[in-house]
Formats: C-alpha cells, structure tokens, sequence
C-alpha cells in the first residue's frame, strides 16, 4: 500500500520534547508500530519513537529529549521497512525566563515590561500572559504580544486589569500551548506583575526653591 506524507506539524521544537503530528494518507488507525525516527547529519544511530495513527491521514508521535540540530525524519509503519518523509525537524535549546522589570504597573495598563531571560527565538510568536486564579474563583487572563528584542530579552506592554491585583506573568509561544516558566532544572521561574491604582498628585509645597538646592518639599497626593 502507499503511503504519502503531506506535512509536518511543528517543524521544530525545543530540546526537552513535545508532541508531533505528521500529515499524509494511507495510514492505518491504531496502528501501533508506527514508529518516528529522526537521523541528525554524521549521526550513526537513530533517536526513535512510537507513534499512533490517529486517521488515516494524520499521525501522532511524541518528541523525547534531543540535542539541539537539525534531523531528517523518517517513519516505519509496519516495523520493518523505513520510509523517507522528506522533513526536516529542527530542536532548538529551550527559551527560560528569568525575572521581569518593572514588576508593578497602573492597572489602566500600558506599562512596558522588559522580560529577562535565555535562547528567545525571534520567528516564535512569543506572547506575554497574565492570570489570575483568585478573582472571585474565576480565571482573569489577558495575552498581549511581546516583542522580541535579543535572544536574551523580550518586551510587552500590560493590558488593563479591573482591580488592583497580583497577575501571574507568563511568556508563552502562541498557539503551542508552550509556557516558558518551567526551567531545565525542574523549578519554575515564576514571574508576577502587580497591578496598582494609578498614583494621583495633588499639590507640592513649596513651589519654588533656591538654585543651590537644599529647599524641603511636601507631596500630597
């Protein structure tokens, strides 16, 4: 029987896996010796996976751990013979947040925020998203985009939030479901950004002082 493939779904990810999906027809649903294997350039071994065929044009494989390059994608589905897809996959190292500046903004919003951290990516749709699971016990999440800057350094700028709160901020690449706040050492880099009311100012008391400074004033506000 032939088999085709059409597509693949990424075509790159980070170094600590994921999920995969391969595009074609033919497939046989449920197989379950359809295997997934990547060859990366004078490599002499295989890094293979199991996959499940989902339909008969689809098929869903599971990323395990890899060193960062580029692989060439072959597939297996009947165990015995290997077929050339024609892919190439490209693992990359995995981008980690570190710490955000400023971390309190009015909640009218549009405070920018420059988010520290290692290995952003400046093709991924990089986006900033803050939460809150304590507001009344319902979620309030808002995403905004960041704009990437060095691969050490990415920019957002908050949305408005209806109260003064403490939002969870995370870096996501959107439509991956891919968070960056869980670090290769197993802790999370949790990020938070205090949302505040905007400081009013009233009066300043005096108005005017020496040159040569020196001069006590009185905000009110």
């Amino acid at each position: 029987k032939a088999f085709q493939f059409t597509a693949m779904e990424p075509s790159s990810g980070p170094d600590t896996g994921g999920t995969l999906r391969v595009l074609g027809s033919g497939f046989v649903v449920g197989k379950g010796n359809s295997t997934i294997l990547f060859e990366r350039e004078m490599a002499s071994h295989y890094n293979s996976k199991l996959c499940t065929a989902s339909s008969s044009t689809s098929i869903d494989c599971y990323v395990g751990k890899m060193m960062p390059g580029f692989y060439q994608v072959r597939m297996s589905l009947n165990g015995v013979d290997v077929l050339d897809t024609g892919f190439l996959f490209e693992v990359y190292p995995r981008m980690t947040t570190l710490f955000s500046l400023p971390s309190f903004g009015s909640l009218d919003g549009g405070t920018r925020i420059n988010v520290h951290g290692a290995n952003y990516r400046s093709q991924d749709h990089l986006s900033c998203r803050f939460s809150n699971w304590a507001s009344n016990e319902m979620a309030v999440r808002k995403i905004v985009p960041a704009t990437f800057l060095s691969p050490n350094l990415i920019e957002c700028t908050t949305p408005s939030w209806g109260v003064a709160d403490l939002a969870e901020l995370t870096i996501i690449i959107l439509g991956s479901g891919l968070d960056l706040s869980h670090r290769d050492d197993g802790y999370e880099s949790l990020l938070t950004f205090a949302f505040v009311r905007p400081f009013e100012l009233h009066s300043i008391k005096p108005n005017n002082g020496f040159v040569a400074g020196g001069t006590d004033i009185v905000i009110n506000g």
